[in-house]
């Protein structure tokens, strides 16, 4: 009897001891964005992928204010903290809409031989940002420290060209690939990066924080299709983002500072800083 109490002793702190590692190291489970959007999304005529970042805006308001709904637009949003994810669901038939870098974009037609239609762009402003604690002033002040970029964008095509720029070598700076905002604007802010690619709003809090921007661009983003939509479907569904567009263009980008804040899950301490015309 006593053996058996010494088992169920041992079974029981054992079964602590896992909960309390898978918590620490798995704290939303073992999927991510793809697991977790697949078991919520539903079987529609339209998929599509949008990004944390401002490029999004018109998407997010078009389903929080029922604009899909009153417009019978069949549609389900799924979000991305990663581009790279978002393009990989695009390529492999997960989604047939998306939001997408330019460069991306490119890249998918190029690399990944997808057929797409261009709908329409959006606003895809970025920066380069440096952590306050490097004192990092300009580009050549790069050399040896920590640039996070994503491969095949516009941030990493930007990053060479600021290289360029200044006459550096582009292996005098160790470039590392970080894909999600909200993963480097925490690196950044913690000093764990010297330097890095942010969309808003992330810029935007960054200089709250107390960063600074080597780099700005006002680049647009691409809203894409694959080419087997129905025409009806995508009539409905530009219908709706020209609904948004509008209600965004009158309420003004702070308006929507919660919502941006919720969906980017970040901090809405940009909500001052952040000026974005759509």
């Amino acid at each position: 009897m006593r053996t058996l109490k010494y088992i169920f002793a041992i079974a029981v702190v054992l079964g602590f001891l896992g909960y309390v590692c898978f918590d620490i190291f798995f704290p939303n489970g073992f999927g991510g964005d793809d697991e977790e959007n697949s078991a919520t999304t539903k079987k529609t005529a339209l998929n599509i992928g949008a990004p944390n970042n401002i490029s999004s805006l018109p998407i997010w308001v078009a389903e929080e204010d029922s604009i899909f709904d009153s417009l019978k637009v069949d549609i389900s949003v799924r979000e991305f903290t990663d581009q790279l994810d978002c393009d990989m669901a695009f390529a492999e038939g997960k989604i047939n809409l998306s939001i997408s870098d330019p460069k991306r974009a490119e890249w998918l037609a190029t690399q990944k031989k997808q057929n797409f239609t261009e709908l329409r762009k959006f606003p895809m402003p970025y920066a380069m940002v440096a952590c306050h604690k490097a004192r990092i002033a300009n580009i050549t002040q790069l050399k040896d420290k920590m640039l996070a970029v994503t491969r095949h964008s516009s941030y990493s095509a930007a990053a060479f060209a600021c290289l360029d720029s200044v006459k550096m070598k582009h292996d005098s700076v160790y470039i590392v690939q970080i894909n999600n905002p909200v993963v480097a604007t925490h690196m950044l802010h913690n000093a764990e990066l010297d330097a890095t690619f942010l969309p808003e709003p992330f810029v935007s809090l960054a200089k709250t924080m107390g960063h600074n921007a080597l780099y700005k661009n006002y680049a647009q983003a691409l809203l894409i299709a694959k080419n087997d939509i129905k025409a009806d479907d995508k009539k409905r569904f530009n219908q709706a983002i020209d609904e948004a567009v509008k209600r965004i263009r009158k309420n003004g980008i702070k308006h929507y500072s919660e919502l941006i804040a919720r969906r980017c899950k970040c901090s809405q301490q940009f909500d001052n800083e952040l000026k974005v015309r759509f």
